[in-house]
């Protein structure tokens, strides 16, 4: 596997005419990169996958903290896309409300399954709440967004999608111009927006399904004249 430095800084430097960059020019592109991928863990359809996750819910508890070292030990979610409780065989969605909707209920010590799910992104642990007291240890399935990862070093070894190359390579280029006092082509600044563009083309979300099928079938007509059924 190849490392940041060989895939992403330096043919980023070079675009801003810099060939075999000294350290401290590849640090700071790295610094850039990573403050880059901050941004774009914050943009749905910059992200090119969804995270899917199972934790395991303790009775009587509807409080949980998640990221590293919390209840849910994992990568603190930037937001949670979907969720849903599983009893043995059986799924039962969650449905995500936000936290004035938590605020509302009156009573917060009442037992059951719980069908809320509420979610506060609070730094360094975001915190995951439910409208009931789980009655039984059930197992909660969470799919959310989670931020791109930091990169440690310029030789840290990194793996992406082969369709994002050209977006990290030109983008972070673009960013480090100002800084290196350097001026990317048009035809680079042309190359930088329109990758970041098919990136957000390509993750978008698919329409939304809907089934009508459970719809009664109605065979009369409406007159428009009357406002009556013909």
């Amino acid at each position: 596997m190849a490392t940041v430095n060989d895939l992403i800084l330096e043919p980023a430097l070079r675009k801003l005419g810099v060939v075999s960059p000294a350290t401290d020019k590849r640090n700071n592109a790295l610094a850039a990169l990573n403050a880059m991928f901050g941004s774009m863990g914050a943009v749905r359809n910059l992200i090119y996958a969804i995270t899917r996750e199972n934790f395991a819910l303790t009775i009587n508890d509807a409080e949980y903290t998640i990221g590293a070292a919390g209840d849910f030990n994992t990568v603190r979610p930037t937001r949670i896309e979907d969720a849903y409780l599983r009893d043995g065989t059986t799924d039962t969605s969650l449905e995500s409300r936000n936290i004035k909707s938590y605020n509302d209920i009156s009573e917060k010590t009442s037992d059951g399954k719980p069908t809320k799910i509420y979610y506060l992104s609070e730094f360094p642990l975001g915190k995951i709440l439910f409208n009931l007291e789980p009655d039984k240890a059930y197992t909660l399935f969470l799919d959310s967004w989670k931020p791109l990862t930091t990169l440690a070093t310029t030789t840290t070894e990194i793996s992406y999608p082969p369709e994002y190359a050209e977006a990290l390579i030109y983008n972070l280029a673009l960013r480090m111009s100002g800084e290196l006092d350097a001026t990317l082509t048009d035809d680079d600044r042309r190359i930088a927006i329109d990758s970041m563009r098919r990136l957000k083309n390509l993750n978008a979300e698919d329409p939304a399904q809907f089934d009508f099928s459970f719809l009664p079938i109605h065979t009369r007509r409406f007159d428009v004249t009357t406002g009556g059924q013909i």
